[in-house]
């Protein structure tokens, strides 16, 4: 079955061209299609199946007789290795602890390949994704991102991940936000959280 990407004509990279392929093999329905708790369910089901499949090892024999395996974790979904802490979270939100529900807007700050995966995933779930990512990051992988219907904001100059003077923007948007969404921690800091905007009048994101 198509996916919206598909129906909205969203596709523009080879990438997303193989996307719509796997998705159509998982059976991953378009978030608009999730009427019920059942079939809420039955998306998850399918999409961990999508996130959990098969990432290939690759055996690299040494000179010195020892062997090195390298994992291919790009041929997850979206091409990121976060695939599976992002479904996890997002999972776990919804269905075991209640804290999201669809149509919720969604908010996470990122250097980039973690961005592209939340978009994704929050795209076939029906939450609407914002991502903060550094004014340095290359303009293809902030487009991935927008494919997927993010809405994406360029902050900070171009000399650190997310430096100081962007700090302030981040947090003066996050109390405009109070009481009308969430921000998901970025999880290279491997602080996966979730705080609800209306119960904290002030988030402190760790960079």
């Amino acid at each position: 079955m198509a996916t919206e990407a598909i129906q909205e004509g969203y596709i523009h990279t080879t990438f997303q061209r193989t996307l719509a392929i796997r998705e159509r093999i998982a059976g991953i329905r378009p978030a608009s299609e999730l009427v019920t708790d059942q079939d809420r369910s039955e998306q998850y089901r399918r999409l961990k199946g999508l996130v959990y499949s098969t990432t290939p090892v690759i055996s690299a024999p040494q000179v010195n007789g020892s062997t090195i395996l390298y994992k291919y974790e790009s041929y997850r979904p979206s091409g990121s290795h976060y695939d599976p802490t992002y479904f996890e979270t997002l999972s776990a939100l919804e269905l075991r602890d209640k804290v999201i529900k669809p149509g919720d807007d969604l908010y996470e700050v990122t250097s980039g390949s973690a961005g592209t995966s939340f978009a994704w995933l929050c795209s076939r779930l029906g939450f609407n994704a914002h991502i903060y990512v550094p004014a340095s990051l290359p303009a293809a992988r902030v487009q991935e991102m927008k494919n997927f219907g993010a809405k994406v904001e360029q902050i900070g100059d171009a000399t650190s991940y997310v430096p100081e003077a962007s700090r302030a923007e981040t947090r003066a948007f996050i109390k405009d936000a109070k009481g009308s969404g969430h921000i998901v921690q970025d999880p290279i800091q491997m602080t996966i959280s979730i705080f609800t905007m209306r119960e904290m009048p002030m988030v402190i994101l760790w960079f």
